[in-house]
């Protein structure tokens, strides 16, 4: 595969629905959003192709004894 073959997916999993970005072949962002239920996967899986390169970022808090949230986040390429 040739890198210009292959398009940018950005995939934010931090939502109740799943925050889609691409990056097209005219180097403009596509934005989608999808349900994470059966069927909204399967409608992003019909949505991607062979050929693009995802990316997920995940965020997640969590509250110490204090009230102070802690914020981490995670970007994994696959």
């Amino acid at each position: 595969m040739k890198s210009q073959d292959g398009k940018y997916v950005g995939i934010d999993c931090g939502k109740k629905s799943l925050e889609v970005v691409r990056i097209n072949t005219e180097n403009l962002l596509e934005r989608r959003q999808f349900s994470t239920t059966e069927n909204g996967i399967n409608s992003l899986l019909k949505w991607l192709t062979l050929n693009d390169i995802v990316g997920l970022g995940f965020l997640a808090s969590l509250r110490a004894n204090s009230n102070a949230p802690l914020l981490f986040g995670n970007l994994a390429l696959i």
